[in-house]
C-alpha cells in the first residue's frame, strides 16, 4: 500500500465501521488497523491519531445534542 493511500484507507474504515453490527466484521476492521500499524507504525499513527480525534469529537457532539 502506498503511504499516500493510507489516509483514504483509514477514512473508509471509519465510514464503514458503524455499519458493521456483527462482531466478526468489527474484529476484521480491528485486524486491518493492526496490520496497517504493523506495516508502517509511524505513518499509521500520523493518520490514525487525528482521525480518531475527529471521530471522538463527532461522538461527543452527538451525545451533547442528544
Amino acid at each position: 500500500l502506498p503511504v499516500e493511500l493510507l489516509p483514504a484507507s483509514v477514512h473508509l474504515l471509519f465510514l464503514g465501521y458503524p455499519r458493521y453490527n456483527d462482531r466478526s466484521s468489527r474484529l476484521l476492521v480491528i485486524d486491518i488497523l493492526t496490520e496497517l500499524n504493523a506495516w508502517n507504525s509511524v505513518e499509521f499513527l500520523k493518520v490514525m491519531v487525528p482521525a480518531s480525534q475527529r471521530e471522538i469529537e463527532k461522538l461527543a457532539a452527538k451525545s451533547v445534542d442528544g
